[in-house]
């Protein structure tokens, strides 16, 4: 029993000084940064100290709102904008 008790504080005190050392390092060299997904939440994460962002509510896309009174005729959805002289285009 004493020496199960005894594992356990070692192993307390080793997780404590890693995760000090593990916020020293991004403190000096910065987070390394993952996405975290949750079921309706987005967020960012440091992979090393566990530090989290506020993050993102996800979920159903919101749906496109049209101000009253305006219409898209179908002359402006076929309408061609001429491409700059310097433009490139992706081949």
């Amino acid at each position: 029993m004493v020496e199960y008790v005894f594992g356990r504080s070692v192993a307390r005190i080793f997780f404590a000084i890693s995760r000090q050392v593990a916020r020293l390092w991004c403190g000096v060299h910065g987070h390394i940064i993952m996405l975290h997904f949750e079921p309706e939440r987005l967020s960012l994460q440091c992979s090393l100290c566990g530090y989290e962002s506020e993050g993102w509510k996800v979920g159903r896309p919101m749906a496109a709102r049209r101000v009253e009174g305006t219409r898209v005729t179908s002359d402006v959805r076929r309408q061609i904008r001429p491409l700059a002289s310097s433009a490139r285009l992706a081949s």
